[in-house]
């Protein structure tokens, strides 16, 4: 299913900005490993907490890019009447790739 309110630019800033972030982390890694003598274990337990904090970053530009830009004026509440929509609150959500913040646009 495919979201009519994500843009071709903001698909290609989420690209962009995941592209300079994992430029920037096997640069940073490249440097951390060569730094000094490191074992397999160390490098397979830096590599996990460095992926861990990438798949945390590109969580929640899908989740920017997945939320509609414009919410309904109203939806159905469970004691039957309508609420109404007031504000956005941006929100912090516990995921198996920690916890990240999403902010709605």
């Amino acid at each position: 299913m495919t979201n009519p309110t994500t843009s071709s630019t903001q698909r290609e800033r989420f690209v962009q900005t995941l592209t300079e972030q994992m430029a920037k982390l096997a640069e940073t890694v490249s440097l951390w490993v060569s730094s000094e003598p490191r074992t397999l274990g160390e490098m397979e337990l830096h590599s996990m907490r460095v992926l861990k904090d990438l798949g945390a970053s590109m969580l929640t530009g899908l989740c920017h890019l997945y939320s509609p830009s414009y919410p309904a004026p109203t939806s159905a509440c469970a004691c039957g009447q309508d609420a109404t929509f007031v504000r956005r609150r941006p929100a912090t959500v516990k995921t198996v790739l920690g916890a990240i913040r999403v902010v709605r646009p």
